[in-house]
């Protein structure tokens, strides 16, 4: 399996990085103007390029999480609080045509999932979820380990 299938993708980890999430990862996305593309790097390398300019132009790097690094992040039990009782559920739909994960979120004691997204990997989906609690204040950054 090739390493950017394993990894969250550029846009999520900028997401990620936005709400504040702590860049502590394994891999890094390293960005430079003179790049075609985007590289992804070992955390070694990438955090001294990171504060370093090559040729004057600034060098971007955003944590590139795997999927075991974002569900540590994840809390144990879906967030309750009284106003805004919310579950999700992540799951894996093979169909003939195509694979996909499924992260569904509901307002708990409802039958109705009302928010489904789809992703092509497991860590693309893990992504979603943990944007999606930050983004709707379900989980805080001192929630997460």
């Amino acid at each position: 399996m090739k390493l950017e299938n394993q990894v969250t993708s550029l846009e999520p980890s900028k997401s990620l990085e936005k709400f504040r999430v702590k860049q502590d990862s394994m891999w890094m996305w390293v960005m430079y103007k003179l790049w075609k593309e985007p590289q992804i790097w070992h955390s070694d390398l990438a955090t001294d390029v990171k504060i370093t300019c090559l040729s004057g132009k600034r060098v971007y790097a955003y944590s590139a999480f795997t999927v075991a690094e974002l569900g540590e992040m994840l809390p144990a039990y879906p967030p309750a609080r009284l106003e805004r009782q919310i579950g999700f559920n992540m799951r894996f739909v093979k169909e003939k045509h195509s694979n996909v994960w499924l992260v569904g979120y509901k307002k708990l004691y409802i039958d109705d999932w009302w928010k489904v997204e789809e992703a092509k990997t497991e860590v693309e989906a893990t992504a979603k979820l943990l944007i999606h609690l930050l983004k709707n204040k379900s989980i805080t950054l001192s929630k997460i380990k």
